[in-house]
């Protein structure tokens, strides 16, 4: 266990309506990407699972859990997001004149996170770097690592919040149409 962690929480957002679902995975992924948990779109993608389950009725339940970890300085981030689709169906609506494939069901979208202060414990090394760390180090520069907490929980509601405005396009964008009920909760 890191010297110093924090537990970040987790955000939950769920959507029911229509929504291009690829659309959703790419807004999460550039952020990702924004925050340098992702290198490159194509090959730093670290999917721990894809579950996909094929339904009788023609639609499908999807799981997928994405983790990722990023070491900044003495800090290790790691940030776990699960997309959980229920009874997707796929639509072609009309948009700008053109027809768009999207799909229509439940979106669940779990974000978790934790951020950990000196994960390779150096300062739990040996006796003087801990009492080092506990008596000068810490008093010093306890307030410089809990606004890297804070900063830190911030981004993350920022990608909520990114997420959520997301829905909230996809429901002006197809909500054009009138083709499909439409609703967003969180």
């Amino acid at each position: 266990m890191a010297t110093v962690d924090f537990d970040a929480g987790v955000r939950e957002i769920k959507f029911v309506g229509t929504f291009i679902f690829n659309e959703l995975l790419l807004t999460t992924l550039r952020w990702l990407k924004s925050k340098k948990f992702v290198k490159s779109e194509e090959n730093d993608l670290n999917e721990e699972f894809y579950i996909q389950e094929d339904l009788p009725n023609g639609t499908k339940n999807v799981s997928i859990k994405w983790s990722f970890k990023l070491k900044d300085g003495d800090f290790l981030k790691t940030i776990t997001i699960l997309f959980n689709a229920i009874a997707l169906k796929k639509v072609e609506l009309m948009y700008e004149n053109r027809k768009v494939e999207a799909e229509n069901g439940e979106m669940n979208i779990s974000i978790s996170a934790k951020i950990e202060f000196d994960p390779d414990e150096k300062f739990k090394s040996n006796f003087f770097l801990e009492k080092f760390f506990k008596f000068i180090w810490w008093p010093l520069n306890k307030k410089y690592v809990k606004q890297n907490f804070i900063d830190f929980a911030a981004d993350l509601d920022k990608l909520y919040k990114q997420i959520q405005v997301f829905f909230e396009l996809e429901k002006d964008k197809i909500g054009d149409t009138g083709v499909m009920p439409r609703g967003f909760k969180t």
